[in-house]
């Protein structure tokens, strides 16, 4: 997981993303690995793919950080107000 980090970090997201995917199919059941999913898709602003993601995790272990995250990333996206930039 440090390497991947390592490349989310340096801003080589989909790299990262991919390497994630991969592990995914092969432990589907690890909700490190949909947490830190979710966490590149935020990088990379696909914020479906992000909830869904960070979803699974908690599916998962109701206790990983993706409780937090997903409750913070929907407190985001509720601010957001689309009507007042279309002035």
């Amino acid at each position: 997981m440090d390497r991947i980090r390592a490349l989310i970090n340096e801003g080589r997201v989909e790299e990262a993303v991919g390497l994630l995917e991969q592990m995914k199919a092969d432990r589907p059941d690890d909700d490190v690995v949909c947490y830190e999913l979710g966490n590149a898709y935020w990088k990379m602003q696909n914020r479906k793919l992000c909830l869904d993601n960070y979803t699974e995790a908690i599916r998962l272990n109701p206790q990983s950080p993706a409780v937090e995250m997903k409750r913070m990333v929907m407190d985001i996206l509720q601010f957001y107000n689309k009507e007042m930039y279309n002035v």
